[in-house]
């Protein structure tokens, strides 16, 4: 297997061949239109209610909480820790990306990162 990391030279290969097929002139089946007119209706749609799920105080106790999820990995106690990222989930509907550096309700109506 040979890796190509240089554009043109990839594109020239591609153009070498004989069964070489423009992009653009494909066509589409009358399916196949719909589901990307769907797709692209979808991804421009914009929710209606943009006010956030939970208030400024349970904001204020799941900060809390992650704070001590924190201690608990940095002393390496995980299944305290894995029990407080449960409960996260399981009372406020939150979820934690610690490589992302950030956590998020699962609405993604709250978004905030991790301290």
């Amino acid at each position: 297997i040979k890796f190509y990391a240089d554009y043109d030279e990839l594109e020239n290969i591609f153009n070498e061949g004989s069964d070489y097929v423009d992009r653009n002139s494909i066509t589409l089946s009358s399916d196949e239109q719909a589901n990307r007119a769907e797709k692209l209706e979808r991804s421009n749609r914009k929710p209606n209610n943009l006010k956030p799920s939970i208030d400024d105080a349970k904001i204020k106790e799941i900060q809390e909480l992650i704070e001590k999820r924190f201690d608990h990995k940095y002393h390496r106690e995980f299944d305290e820790a894995d029990s407080i990222r449960e409960r996260l989930l399981e009372e406020y509907d939150v979820e934690i990306f610690d490589k992302k550096g950030i956590w998020q309700t699962k609405d993604r109506s709250v978004m905030l990162p991790l301290k």
